[in-house]
């Protein structure tokens, strides 16, 4: 089991423990799908989206989904 998400993204690394994450829930934007990461850290953003498909018909946000589930993590 995993005790901590880190999301590196265009050269910012963002880590957020296990016990910061009140929900990690799909996403979708126009034409893509991310991970929406809420979470109850006050120096970040009350939440962040880290985009697993550039597209919503391809496999990279399932994938991800999959891998967090596997480590414990619920993602609705």
């Amino acid at each position: 089991m995993r005790e901590a998400l880190r999301v590196t993204c265009l050269g910012r690394e963002y880590h957020f423990p296990r016990s910061c994450i009140r929900g990690l829930h799909r996403h979708r934007g126009w034409f893509s799908v991310g991970l929406r990461i809420e979470h109850t850290q006050d120096e970040l953003p009350e939440f962040v989206v880290f985009w697993a498909s550039v597209f919503f018909w391809t496999s990279g946000f399932e994938k991800l989904r999959m891998q967090l589930e596997s480590f414990g993590y619920e993602v609705t």
